[in-house]
């Protein structure tokens, strides 16, 4: 069953869940007129709002994984969220972020389960608090691989992780797979993205204070070891705010 079907069939069975009086004269030729008629209303409402975000494939779940690992971002329940899908935008929707197979989910209209959203027409999406930018093949920057990437600081300089899962096999009596996640951080200055991966890349790309960013770094005792992200992203804050 396609998508549209799933939704078609959704929309009759909540539909017809209204209608129980109706049920009970034993009218059934109008009982059926009545259902098909709001479901089709229903179905035709949605194309004109929500609907282009329907049309990609079904997602197919993962396996599960050892020690409760999961493939999403944060956690492994929808969560509301907001997409940027050609330009319009679409708010408090049901959405899942699959690290794996860096796929933005949506949750069908039937909650039976997640569809794809076709990555070339999504420009941005959020959940969790976090803002994903989606650099599409052909428009990919340098030194950038198309994917979908956390904005973590936008200012004059701009912060970004790319954030993967990967499934990593066990062979024992029986296969156990684990996943692991693994976080990559580029840093967008004078217009090139350059990967950075510890504190002397960082202190290195924004040598223009570089005095005020050591003093900044013993004063805040900022830990590129224990918690790169946060002192990225500090730091970068600190920087962006010295007049230059």
């Amino acid at each position: 069953m396609n998508n549209a079907l799933k939704i078609f069939a959704a929309l009759v069975l909540s539909t017809a869940l209204e209608f129980p009086a109706l049920a009970q004269t034993g009218d059934d030729s109008l009982f059926v007129t009545q259902v098909s008629q709001k479901a089709i209303s229903g179905l035709l409402n949605l194309q004109k709002t929500d609907g282009p975000l329907y049309n990609g494939e079904m997602h197919y779940p993962h396996p599960k994984f050892k020690n409760g690992g999961h493939a999403s971002f944060i956690n492994s329940s929808y969560t509301k969220g907001t997409i940027v899908y050609d330009g319009l935008t679409y708010k408090n929707m049901s959405v899942m972020y699959d690290l794996i197979r860096d796929q933005l989910l949506l949750l069908n209209a039937d909650s039976s389960g997640g569809i794809v959203v076709q990555p070339e027409h999504v420009e941005r999406f959020s959940l969790h608090n976090h803002n994903f930018i989606n650099f599409k093949p052909g428009t990919v920057p340098k030194n950038i691989a198309p994917g979908y990437y956390d904005l973590l600081y936008e200012g004059r300089i701009t912060l970004l992780a790319k954030r993967v899962k990967k499934v990593t096999e066990n062979v024992t009596q029986y296969i156990e797979k684990e996943v692991e996640q693994t976080v990559s951080y580029y840093l967008l200055k004078d217009s090139v993205y350059t990967r950075i991966k510890g504190k002397q890349d960082i202190v290195t790309l924004l040598n223009a204070t570089q005095k005020e960013n050591q003093d900044y770094i013993k004063a805040n005792k900022l830990d590129f070891n224990g918690n790169r992200e946060e002192a990225f992203l500090r730091l970068v804050s600190f920087h962006d705010s010295l007049k230059q």
